[in-house]
């Protein structure tokens, strides 16, 4: 409707915004679909509020926020969460990339808390054989061990497959990552799942409490157990910070128990998916991580201040593109706003942190200018693992020669293993 980020409500329905709380401006907001409100907003450098009127419709949040072509015929599918749409939207994306010439695959879990567990088992389902197992539930009781199974032929025989996956990646993402590397159809590259895979049950007590009890677990068709017991999460000379400012755990395989695929080749059980390739995310030095620390002491000024610092800088270059780059200066002017912001940070903790910044200045940028798929297009160059996943696949024909790619790149790369 040409409500920009940054604006702000000055009237909803003639009621000044400033007089009400959330709720009442929520309930002002909504309505039934088709129906129309009318608002005023403020806009930065704009004298006057400016007025909309708005036709209210139904808001779908996407699963797959995008599908798009990368090098040499791969294509690249980003799945968020497990919700009712996933394996619909997986499919649909699967199949337009396949119609533009897709010959393989990058499908990204990264970061994907899990969901609903039937569309878990859907999605999965895409890629295996009718009747092969997908996961497995455990437990003492009789009752509480069930398996569920693929219900239809592989959609997409022959097509090479790497799945993405790290430290958040859970739940239901490890059931999928799981059972395609069971069954050799996927090769995972990345960093070790979370090691979600309890089941509970939950039991009404008297007073209204609930105790939520673990009844069961999942295990992969291989029978790996997908739980994993929570792990330490100090900093220390083993832990750092990726450059997107999450903790980075070294791959730790040691005294896990190991298993063999179809093929023959060795996987690791013992808690959460360990995946083929370790590759490390792009990390911060020591010194960069006390930086950053002390950015983190300003979380929430440091975000506000990330998000008006980009929203300008979009207003201000119309014809921006993916690919740029931000000037000394422009890093200079964002330390000079921080205090507006309520973060007070000192100039040599940012400057330590530079590259952090940077990073989501750029990040914040790009999704203003381009939207969900913006970030992805202009984070690219500090993607180390999208990066494995391509090289790997640019010499794959086919799930067995991703196989052997991937044995040969993983002998080559101690320095991630």
């Amino acid at each position: 409707m040409g409500i920009r980020a940054g604006d702000q409500f000055f009237e909803i329905e003639g009621v000044p915004a400033d007089t009400m709380v959330t709720d009442q401006a929520v309930e002002l907001l909504r309505g039934r679909e088709g129906t129309a409100v009318h608002v005023k907003m403020l806009r930065p450098g704009v004298d006057e509020p400016i007025d909309f009127q708005i036709t209210r419709e139904v808001i779908r949040l996407r699963a797959v926020p995008f599908a798009t072509m990368l090098d040499d015929g791969i294509g690249y599918v980003p799945l968020l969460t497990f919700r009712e749409t996933s394996e619909e939207e997986v499919r649909a994306a699967v199949d337009s990339l396949r119609a533009e010439g897709m010959r393989g695959l990058i499908l990204d879990l990264r970061g994907n808390p899990g969901g609903l567990l039937d569309q878990g088992i859907a999605v999965t389902d895409l890629f295996l054989e009718s009747g092969q197992t997908i996961v497995e539930t455990r437990g003492r009781a009789a009752d509480q061990s069930d398996i569920f199974r693929a219900d239809s032929p592989d959609r997409y025989p022959g097509m090479p497959v790497v799945t993405l996956v790290d430290g958040s990646s859970a739940s239901a993402s490890e059931i999928v990552a799981g059972a395609l590397q069971d069954y050799d159809r996927a090769v995972l590259v990345g960093e070790t799942t979370y090691g979600k895979g309890s089941v509970q049950s939950l039991y009404r007590l008297t007073g209204g409490d609930v105790l939520r009890l673990t009844t069961a677990k999942w295990y992969t068709p291989l029978g790996r157990s997908i739980h994993a017991e929570p792990a330490e999460t100090e900093l220390s000379d083993d832990h750092t910070l990726s450059i997107s400012g999450q903790l980075v755990r070294p791959e730790d395989i040691e005294g896990r128990p190991e298993f063999e695929s179809e093929s023959g080749r060795t996987l690791y059980g013992g808690g959460g998916i360990t995946p083929d390739l370790f590759v490390l995310p792009e990390a911060l030095s020591i010194g960069e991580a006390r930086g950053v620390q002390a950015l983190f002491r300003s979380a929430g000024g440091f975000s506000l201040a990330v998000f008006a610092f980009a929203i300008d800088y979009v207003a201000d270059r119309p014809d921006l593109e993916p690919g740029f780059t931000l000037s000394a200066s422009d890093v200079d002017a964002f330390f000079a706003r921080l205090p507006e912001h309520g973060a007070i940070v000192d100039a040599e903790d940012f400057d330590d942190a530079e590259r952090f910044v940077r990073y989501h200045l750029e990040r914040e940028i790009s999704n203003q200018a381009w939207g969900e798929i913006g970030p992805f297009l202009q984070l690219r160059q500090y993607d180390r693992q999208l990066g494995q996943a391509l090289d790997v696949l640019s010499g794959a024909d086919s799930p067995a020669s991703l196989i052997a790619e991937v044995q040969e790149a993983g002998a080559g790369a101690p320095q991630d293993r």
